[in-house]
């Protein structure tokens, strides 16, 4: 008889689970799914931003093209702090390639929202 108390506990607990509460890891799995998929939705754009402002198609951006770009942005940005971002981004070999240009995301912190409004 011992197995059928395991069963109630189990029951109790789907019960609770299909109720309105939700756990809060849970919430904090779906807030972050959500966040991941805001995340990736900019990486695409930033990505179409980069082959779009990539002028010469050399596949890097030199600091011209970059504040072309920015200017498209929603970023209001002012030109010396625009150079000092383009310079700590791309490197000693002063040129940025896709993969600098995308930490624009989480080095600068860039405004998820105004980049999906782009």
């Amino acid at each position: 008889g011992g197995g059928e108390e395991g069963g109630a506990v189990e029951r109790e607990v789907r019960e609770v689970a299909d109720g309105d509460l939700v756990p809060l890891d849970e919430m904090c799995w779906v807030l972050m799914e959500a966040w991941f998929e805001q995340f990736d939705e900019c990486k695409l754009k930033l990505k179409k931003l980069f082959q779009e402002n990539d002028v010469d198609h050399d596949e890097v951006l030199e600091i011209t093209e970059f504040i072309a770009l920015l200017k498209k942005t929603p970023m209001r940005i002012r030109q010396h702090d625009a150079i000092n971002m383009f310079h700590e981004l791309a490197g000693p070999d002063d040129t940025m390639d896709e993969d600098e240009f995308s930490e624009l995301l989480t080095f600068y912190k860039f405004n998820v929202r105004s980049l999906l409004k782009i």
